[in-house]
């Protein structure tokens, strides 16, 4: 195994997923990867593609931007602050994401745990008060 600069490694992931090319993102998962996130657990390559593609047709013009602390590192673990952004529909949506990950001996992404603020996209999926209101109760 290459030692790696894990830092380096998470902005590849990053510019892979900026790409919106599946496979360039899929080159640096593990093949037995799971990636967790408020949409479900994704385990392995098949269903990590799938995923990535269900990514890039719901949200166009997906851009992940680092933001706030960006990217903390210690051993094989990174932890990443983001903003993440594009087109639901026709709507422009932003919204704050956090990463944990985890990369096995050959550099590769292992683990990949992704929390969001569903209140601000839930919060931008709404127009009247009285939806804005409901939300903020929630």
């Amino acid at each position: 195994m290459s030692v790696i600069n894990i830092e380096d490694r998470v902005r590849e992931v990053l510019a892979a997923l900026n790409s919106h090319d599946p496979e360039r993102v899929l080159a640096l998962m593990a093949e037995d990867a799971v990636w967790i996130n408020p949409n479900g657990a994704f385990k392995g390559k098949a269903e990590l593609k799938r995923y990535i593609d269900w990514m890039n047709t719901v949200v166009r013009d997906f851009t992940v931007t680092l933001s706030g602390v960006g990217i903390m590192t210690k051993g094989n673990e990174a932890m990443v602050e983001h903003e993440i952004s594009g087109i639901v529909e026709v709507e422009p949506v932003s919204f704050l994401s956090f990463c944990a990950y985890e990369f096995d001996e050959n550099n590769q992404v292992k683990i990949l745990r992704t929390v969001f603020d569903r209140l601000a996209l839930a919060e931008q999926g709404t127009d009247s008060w009285l939806s804005k209101t409901i939300v903020h109760q929630v």
